[in-house]
């Protein structure tokens, strides 16, 4: 299994009011800075020789075995098409993409044309993620977001033409002043450009931001509890009814109903064949599709689902505690049970690597204890929940007997289930995950 790649851009047109991730707006640095991210993965590779050096007795793993890519912000689509030519090639001069399965690259609606749109398909990113939020234009202007819905939809239609078949959108929901009426008409919007992935977040209020003095300030109001379960099951129910799976507490991945769905092109099907289906298998299929009568389409639904997978691969990776390479400003990585996230200061950061250092801030080893909190809290947020087995790794016997009587608890009350050796949260217990997971917890 290969690694992730993040590559973090910390550039915005203008930074939302409820965010709290580093950006700056001083776009004129951008060419710079990315001469300083080539720098830092050079280093980087500099200092770790994979084949000739052991760290702690293990190898570290090779920069080039990497399989998804994700370029995340900040907003990486205000980059010119020059820049991102330029961001390309440091990535393909650096890493080998032959086994990337996914390239996904966030963009802002307005922050797109046709040039940037065919620089990134030419350079084999398959996967867009732009972000709406909400529909209606003032929920947009109080997050400080710098389009329009109209223009989204603008942008999404562009990455259409341009030939992108995997798009998710990101949406916020509970947050002061939207009420139900309103997230079904977001979603209703949504649902009729049929992204293949939604991600659907409640707006959580950061120290440091806008929005937070704005509570301060009693502009806004902290958003009802029972209102934002009340929304939550809302935007399920309303998820299922348009072909959406959930897979994550907040991630949703549409199912093709149709096996020649037009939308999924040659090279998104190769990179998600099941290893049980045989290529053999799925040209067969193509090949015969104008043979394939109404019954037979039924016999092929295992098939579709083998073939046709659009959860975000990367993100997976985070909730599984797989490994991943981290660069750029405040970027984070995991690596033999290390943890590390660098300096999120643009001064300190092109310091660190003028002096041909690496710009890391903190650095941890994640002990076991760690190691099962993380595993338990990320993985009860996918639905498909975390292996039994996790408890067994509890070596203070009183802890084990307390989180296994509260375990039992949460299935009797229909919180959770236990399903082929796996604890999941039922659709009630994901209304309340953080309050059971921290039950559980060490």
């Amino acid at each position: 299994m290969g690694r992730g790649l993040y590559i973090h851009i910390p550039f915005c047109k203008k930074k939302c009011n409820y965010c709290d991730f580093v950006s700056f707006t001083t776009i004129e640095m951008i060419d710079e800075y990315l001469d300083l991210l080539s720098r830092e993965i050079e280093i980087f590779k500099e200092l770790y020789k994979y084949n000739d050096i052991k760290t702690d007795g293990e190898f570290m793993p090779q920069i080039d075995d990497i399989d998804t890519i994700f370029i995340g912000g900040g907003t990486p689509s205000i980059l010119s098409s020059k820049q991102l030519e330029k961001l390309f090639s440091i990535l393909r001069n650096n890493f080998n993409f032959d086994d990337v399965v996914e390239f996904t690259v966030e963009c802002n609606p307005g922050t797109v044309d046709l040039d940037k749109l065919r620089v990134m398909f030419d350079n084999g990113v398959n996967r867009l993620s732009f972000g709406l939020q909400a529909k209606q234009s003032e929920h947009l202007t109080l997050m400080g977001r710098i389009h329009t819905s109209e223009e989204f939809e603008s942008s999404y239609r562009l990455a259409r033409k341009v030939g992108f078949d995997n798009i998710n959108v990101d949406v916020i929901f509970a947050f002061h002043g939207q009420t139900r009426a309103d997230l079904v008409d977001t979603l209703d919007f949504i649902f009729d450009l049929k992204p293949e992935h939604i991600s659907l977040y409640s707006l959580i209020i950061e120290e440091n931001t806008p929005f937070n003095t704005y509570l301060e300030k009693g502009i806004i109001d902290e958003f009802d509890e029972s209102e934002f379960i009340e929304m939550y099951r809302l935007s399920v129910d309303r998820m299922s009814k348009n072909g959406y799976r959930q897979y994550e507490i907040s991630n949703y991945y549409r199912e093709s109903t149709d096996f020649f769905d037009k939308n999924v092109n040659e090279k998104n099907r190769n990179n998600v064949i099941d290893s049980k289906t045989s290529e053999n298998e799925i040209s067969q299929s193509k090949g015969n599709e104008n043979k394939v009568s109404k019954n037979e389409i039924g016999e092929k639904k295992s098939l579709i689902d083998k073939i046709i997978d659009y959860t975000c691969k990367h993100n997976i990776k985070y909730w599984k505690q797989e490994e991943y390479f981290g660069f750029g400003i405040s970027a984070s990585g995991y690596l033999n049970s290390k943890r590390y996230t660098n300096v999120s200061s643009y001064r300190e950061y092109k310091a660190f690597i003028g002096s041909g250092r690496l710009p890391v801030e903190f650095e941890e080893v994640i002990s076991n204890i760690d190691s099962y909190n993380e595993s338990l809290m990320l993985g009860l947020r996918m639905n498909d929940g975390v292996n039994m087995k996790i408890f067994e790794s509890i070596n203070d016997l009183e802890n084990r007997d307390r989180i296994l009587c509260n375990v039992e608890k949460l299935v009797d009350d229909g919180y959770a289930i236990i399903e082929e050796g796996r604890l999941k949260l039922s659709q009630n217990g994901r209304e309340i995950a953080n309050s059971i997971i921290v039950s559980l917890m060490m």
